[in-house]
Order: structure tokens, then C-alpha cells, then sequence
């Protein structure tokens, strides 16, 4: 399992003022950041890219959509909750692997915050569900 950080909490773009966060990021056992992207400088993000190998660590891009309006939340485990609130009433059922993290370690918040009960079905190898 790998453990990543979003930047957009430190920062609306990337800049060389980062680079402590960067390196305290690293030293605090992340394997990897979520990079802001509002606008799309090859050049620079390419630069980025060799920074974050040199740190050994490992990106992914969130780019702005320029949506009128979006909802900042504290955790995964609260956006997991959203997206199956906005999936489901209350009373609904929602599948979802036996080893998916939402179902495996968010402490049952489905189930005990929006009445949406889980109904696991095995895991592949490759992590995929198989329906059939």
C-alpha cells in the first residue's frame, strides 16, 4: 500500500519554496504527492517531475476544471462517505470488493452514518470484482 499527500494544502501551484514540504513529506514515510495543475506549463511540470524522482517520489496531477463551485473535504474517508451519499438514499445497498478500503478499514461510516449497507463481493488478484 502507498500513502500519498495533495498539495493543495500547502499551496495553490507549484514553486521552489515547496521544496522543504516536499523533502518533509518524504522524510514522514509518503511515497508520493498530488500536484495542482491550473494551467498547463510542459516545461514547468516537467521540471517538477525531475524534482519530485530526485525525492523518490512518486505524482499524480489534480488539475482545476474550473468548476463555479467544489467541496473541500478533510480526508478520504469523508469523501467516500459523500460519494456514496450521492449515490445513495438511505436504506440503499452498495457493492463493493470484501478488501476495498471503504469497506475494509473506514470503521463501518456507510453503514452507521448514511444507512447505505455494504454488500462485499470477492476481490480478484488484480483487485477488480468479477460480476458474472
Amino acid at each position: 500500500m502507498k500513502f500519498g499527500m495533495n498539495l493543495l494544502l500547502w499551496s495553490g501551484e507549484m514553486h521552489d519554496g515547496l521544496m522543504p514540504v516536499l523533502e518533509s513529506i518524504k522524510e514522514m514515510g509518503y511515497d508520493g504527492v498530488e500536484i495542482p495543475v491550473f494551467e498547463m506549463n510542459v516545461e514547468k511540470y516537467a521540471e517538477w517531475g525531475r524534482r519530485l524522482d530526485e525525492l523518490e517520489l512518486e505524482r499524480t496531477a489534480a488539475e482545476q476544471l474550473g468548476h463555479e463551485a467544489a467541496l473541500f473535504v478533510g480526508s478520504g474517508t469523508q469523501s467516500n462517505l459523500i460519494a456514496l451519499l450521492t449515490h445513495c438514499q438511505r436504506g440503499d445497498e452498495y457493492i463493493a470488493g470484501n478488501l476495498a478500503h471503504s469497506y475494509l478499514e473506514e470503521g463501518g461510516g456507510g453503514a452507521v452514518l448514511a444507512s447505505i449497507q455494504p454488500q462485499p463481493l470477492p476481490n480478484q488478484p488484480d483487485g477488480t470484482i468479477n460480476l458474472e
